[in-house]
C-alpha cells in the first residue's frame, strides 16, 4: 500500500479553520498591509501616510500611483504621486513626504470632517485659524494651530470655497 493511501481524509472544516488562523497571524505580523483609505488623522496622517515617509513606504501602503510628476523647488528634487480618488502625495528627495492631500469626499477625520464639510462644522470640531485668500472673498484657508516644538512638524490645512471644505492637506508646518 502506498504511503498516500494510508492517510486519513482531513475534514474540510479543519483545513478552513487552519487557513483562517494563518491569515490572522500573518495580518498581526504585518504581512498583509491593509490601508484604511478613509481616515484623516489630523496633524498625523492620511490614508496611513505620514509626513517624512519615503517613496518606497508610500508605494508599499498605497500601491503604484496612476501618475508621477517630477520637478524641483526650494526643497530640491521632488515627485508628486497621484492616486485614484483625488489623493496626492508630494515627496522630496531629501526630506521624504512633504504634502499629502485629498479632494475626495470619502476620507474623514474621526469627527467626520472632510471635503464637503462646512466651515461651521470644521470650527465646531477643531481649533483652526482661518484667513481669506487675497483677491478672492469666496475662498478661505483654515489651519490647525502650530504644533508644540519637538512634538511634530505636521499640521492640517483645510481649503474652503464658499465656506465648504474642498481640499484637506497635511504638510510640514512652516511656523
Amino acid at each position: 500500500m502506498s504511503p498516500l493511501a494510508r492517510l486519513r481524509p482531513v475534514p474540510l472544516l479543519l483545513v478552513a479553520a487552519t487557513g483562517a488562523a494563518l491569515t490572522l497571524v500573518a495580518s498581526a505580523n504585518g504581512a498583509t498591509a491593509a490601508v484604511d483609505t478613509d481616515v484623516i488623522k489630523v496633524d498625523r496622517s492620511m490614508n496611513g501616510i505620514r509626513i517624512h515617509n519615503r517613496a518606497w513606504w508610500v508605494v508599499k501602503q498605497m500601491g503604484p500611483p496612476r501618475q508621477v510628476t517630477r520637478g524641483s523647488d526650494d526643497l530640491g528634487r521632488y515627485r508628486i504621486l497621484k492616486y485614484p480618488d483625488r489623493f496626492t502625495v508630494k515627496i522630496s528627495h531629501s526630506i521624504g513626504t512633504v504634502t499629502i492631500s485629498t479632494r475626495s469626499r470619502q476620507p474623514r477625520t474621526t469627527e467626520g470632517i472632510g471635503v464637503g464639510s462646512t466651515l461651521a462644522q470644521l470650527r465646531a470640531e477643531y481649533d483652526v485659524s482661518c484667513q481669506q485668500v487675497p483677491d478672492d472673498p469666496s475662498r478661505q484657508v483654515c489651519e490647525t494651530q502650530p504644533p508644540d516644538l519637538g512634538e511634530s512638524d505636521t499640521h492640517t490645512v483645510f481649503q474652503l470655497t464658499n465656506q465648504v471644505v474642498r481640499v484637506v492637506k497635511l504638510e510640514i508646518c512652516d511656523c
